[in-house]
């Protein structure tokens, strides 16, 4: 068993959640995976899966709060970029809204980061 399948299969199993870490690595190492790769494979898949599900709330709750986050975000950006657009081409003025929608942008990347947690 290599590793795609050996993680496909931890992730199949805590999907489940029936299975306990010790008899998913009994699982691998009669597969004939070593009893050191499973755990790390064990471990890394669970992080993986910690990741991508949200804990403690509703998922919707969650969703709802994401997608408010970074939709203020991105409409903040897009009325930097229109003002930039309709003033006057003011050097310093132009150079603090160009500022302005680096830093938006830079919130979004992060609030999409962010958002992958949950």
């Amino acid at each position: 068993m290599d590793i795609k399948e050996g993680k496909e299969l931890i992730s199949s199993l805590l999907i489940q959640g029936k299975t306990a870490r010790i008899e998913v690595v009994k699982i691998l190492e009669e597969n004939g995976v070593p009893k050191s790769s499973a755990y790390r494979w064990y471990q890394e898949t669970y992080q993986e899966e910690e990741w991508e599900t949200p804990k403690g709330r509703k998922t919707d709750e969650v969703l709802e709060d994401k997608k408010l986050a970074i939709d203020s975000i991105r409409d903040q950006l897009y009325a930097a970029k229109s003002a930039r657009d309709l003033l006057p081409n003011d050097k310093t003025y132009q150079e603090s809204i160009d500022q302005r929608i680096v830093d938006l942008s830079t919130a979004l990347l992060k609030a999409h980061n962010i958002s992958r947690r949950f």
